[in-house]
């Protein structure tokens, strides 16, 4: 808020916290970096069309949607399940580093059902 006091519509403030987008495009931002983004592109798009369009109520309901599916990620380890959703997607984008740990097998197979139980990895940021 206080960039765009003070710059306007000169810079384009950017938000990179994917639980809060929502909140953020209502103060002004414009814009959003984030890991998310990579894989669930379908699901924001639809929370700002709905915030464009004055359908706050669906806007609220996908945010909330973004934060339960980004919780179920979170068990597992949020980076390492992010990675594996787009290697899932066609795109290796290697292991993560540390101090962040690869999934174990248990942990694996954990994210697995649970995407599975959300209709599919596809599915899942839809």
């Amino acid at each position: 808020q206080l960039l765009r006091r003070c710059c306007g519509e000169r810079l384009d403030v950017l938000y990179g916290i994917d639980e809060q987008l929502l909140a953020a495009l209502v103060l002004g931002v414009r814009g959003a970096v984030g890991s998310g983004y990579n894989f669930a592109t379908p699901l924001f798009k639809r929370m700002i069309q709905a915030l464009n369009t004055g359908d706050l109520d669906s806007a609220r309901a996908i945010q909330l949607a973004a934060v339960e599916r980004i919780v179920v990620m979170s068990r597992a380890g949020y980076l390492p399940a992010a990675k594996e959703l787009m290697r899932m997607r066609g795109i290796d984008l290697g292991p993560v580093r540390l101090p962040q740990s690869q999934l174990s097998a248990e942990q694996y197979a954990s994210f697995r059902r649970e995407l599975e139980r959300a209709g599919g990895a596809e599915r899942f940021w839809q």
